[in-house]
């Protein structure tokens, strides 16, 4: 690991995966903390470059048979659409499916920034295991259209006979939502407290309040105050929006009526109910819910490759009884927060403006 991390370009992630995939399930087993080791091989590296090759189509993509196993000989790549335009690859072992199989939570997630050319999307499924989450597939899609996500979950169900989660974390991504919803019809989904707080920034830089929001810390606050709804009881969550749209500033009034239409439903005229929202309180709401660089081409599969060898180490790891510790951060936080929310001598709009001084 020490020469990977002075010669190579490999992030500290992949240099500890690819040493695991060479070892023993005993001798990973006694390994320190795959954590502390990523930390080890972090204070010595030095980067450099080494660009591969790029086919021009997805087409014309052919997968080196180095690929499509895994480091320990066991079958990776289990769907290829072929030598079509619209190509789907999806990459995992039986081990892994079988986790995926057997998790009450499954969190879905489509990375756009961190994939190859060729490919619009990254998606990841990972899956509850132990006192883990893990990465258990990889696919890559050609776009974000419904028609492919139907296509990526027949496959999977394919993959796994009787595939129908109980809880899928999902992140706000419309087309997604609605084959969730035809694939998997008894699934309870929730939304992701992160990207529902990432949505509300993004519409306010897209409104052009970005320096706003980095100056001026009561502006700030205000529009964090709109993600924090969700940490309310569904009940509370509109006369609380009610409350916070009574004294929303004017320069805030784009980002205020973005997240009434999107997610909480605009007042209809006289006494009509709200509007229906595109995303439901129930689907974004906390209290009904409870590592890479882009890569060349070519260079996926090789991190698909180390990034389950990774996996693997940690799923041996869980089985012989070593557990992840939360960060000190996030500890703190919740603990925050749950002060905040147990704090009987407050209001539930007071605890909304204290909340959106800690979330972010």
């Amino acid at each position: 690991m020490s020469d990977a991390a002075k010669q190579s370009s490999l992030t500290t992630h992949t240099i500890v995966a690819d040493a695991v995939s060479k070892l023993s399930d005993n001798a990973i087993s006694s390994l320190p903390n795959l954590l502390n080791l990523k930390r080890n091989v972090r204070r010595i590296r030095q980067r450099s470059e080494n660009p591969l090759s790029l086919p021009t189509t997805r087409d014309s993509i052919v997968i080196d048979p180095q690929y499509i196993i895994t480091a320990r000989n066991r079958i990776f790549l289990h769907f290829n659409s072929g030598p079509i335009d619209q190509r789907i690859l999806i990459f995992s072992t039986k081990r892994q499916l079988k986790i995926l199989e057997n998790a009450n939570y499954i969190y879905l997630v489509g990375t756009f920034s961190v994939v190859p050319e060729l490919y619009f999307q990254l998606y990841i499924i990972h899956a509850t295991y132990l006192s883990h989450i893990l990465p258990v597939v990889y696919i890559l899609l050609p776009g974000k259209k419904q028609r492919l996500y139907k296509e990526m979950f027949q496959q999977i169900k394919n993959l796994i006979s009787n595939f129908d989660p109980s809880n899928i974390m999902i992140d706000y991504e419309r087309a997604t939502i609605n084959e969730i919803k035809k694939q998997f019809p008894s699934s309870k989904l929730s939304g992701c407290f992160f990207h529902l707080c990432q949505n509300v920034y993004r519409a306010a830089i897209r409104f052009g309040l970005k320096t706003l929001y980095s100056e001026n810390e009561d502006f700030a606050k205000q529009i964090r105050s709109l993600p924090a709804l969700a940490l309310l009881p569904v009940p509370d969550v509109i006369p609380i929006f009610d409350e916070i749209k009574a004294q929303f500033s004017a320069e805030g009034e784009p980002v205020l009526k973005y997240f009434e239409e999107y997610y909480i439903g605009v007042k209809g005229r006289l006494s009509r109910p709200r509007k229906a929202t595109k995303f439901d309180i129930l689907l974004w709401n906390i209290r009904v819910v409870n590592k890479l660089q882009p890569p060349k081409f070519l260079e996926i599969f090789t991190w698909f490759k180390k990034e389950q060898s990774y996996v693997e180490g940690e799923i041996i790891q869980a089985i012989a009884g070593v557990r992840k510790s939360r960060r000190i951060h996030q500890i703190r936080q919740e603990t925050r927060i749950m002060n905040i929310m147990n704090e009987p001598t407050i209001t539930n709009f007071e605890k909304v403006m204290a909340l959106a001084h800690i979330i972010s």
